[in-house]
């Protein structure tokens, strides 16, 4: 009835640490408050949790779609780029969800300097020896040659990591990124909206051949360089 009161729902936060009972608890509590003829929802907010005794209202697992954001002017800086890409590597080995990497804050990627390579670079996540050749030029990052290359190789040797570009003002921006989680999660072949077959195409592949998209931001938010790529090489 329109202006009831809404009855107030209580619950119980399980926490614990792995091993430690949490699903056995969730599973006797329920059964017992069911017997108590109370009514009962379990949220299992755990995307580790597989094979649950028990049916869940909600299961993170099933719906969430982790978006993992990264301040993009940390490509301006390669020793920090690389502590970015172990950051980002580590979170999605442990957080067992479909994976988003985001560079945000596009519009003032260039405020803390100027980039050494093109977008496209960060982005996919090209060779990362170029990196290690940046750093060789600092004495500091010198004396860690070897451990940096056993960083870079780690990373390359899973291929995981890959970023795209965002700038929350930038609804076209918006639009790449909304493709690209609809895409992990599966929400694009859902029945949740009718989709025609060039939208659910164009949400699958989208987030994969962006590289003309890339461009157009780099045009778009990064100054022009003067220098040639030839040029640029030598520098390096």
């Amino acid at each position: 009835m329109a202006g009831a009161a809404r009855t107030p729902a209580f619950g119980q936060a399980v926490i614990g640490p792995p091993g430690s009972g949490k699903t056995t608890y969730c599973l006797g509590m329920s059964e017992f408050l069911r017997a108590m003829g109370r009514r009962v929802a379990v949220v299992n907010l755990d995307p580790a949790n597989e094979g649950l005794p028990y049916e869940c209202a909600v299961d993170v697992s099933e719906l969430l779609t982790a978006v993992h954001l990264v301040d993009s002017h940390y490509c301006t800086d390669p020793a920090k780029f690389i502590s970015v890409l172990c950051t980002s590597l580590a979170t999605m080995l442990h957080v067992e969800l479909p994976h988003v990497n985001l560079l945000s804050k596009m519009d003032l990627i260039e405020h803390y300097g100027k980039l050494a390579f093109n977008l496209d670079y960060y982005t996919e996540v090209l060779d990362l020896s170029y990196l290690l050749d940046h750093l060789a030029s600092d004495p500091f990052f010198r004396h860690y040659r070897q451990l940096n290359e056993k960083l870079v190789q780690l990373i390359e040797d899973y291929s995981l990591v890959s970023f795209i570009p965002l700038n929350i003002q930038d609804k076209e921006s918006i639009q790449r990124v909304l493709q690209a989680v609809d895409k992990a999660n599966g929400y694009c072949f859902g029945v949740q909206e009718q989709r025609s077959l060039e939208a659910m195409m164009s949400a699958a592949m989208g987030a994969d051949f962006h590289f003309s998209s890339t461009l157009g931001i780099q045009e778009k938010y990064l100054a022009p360089s003067d220098q040639s790529v030839e040029q640029e090489a030598m520098d390096l």
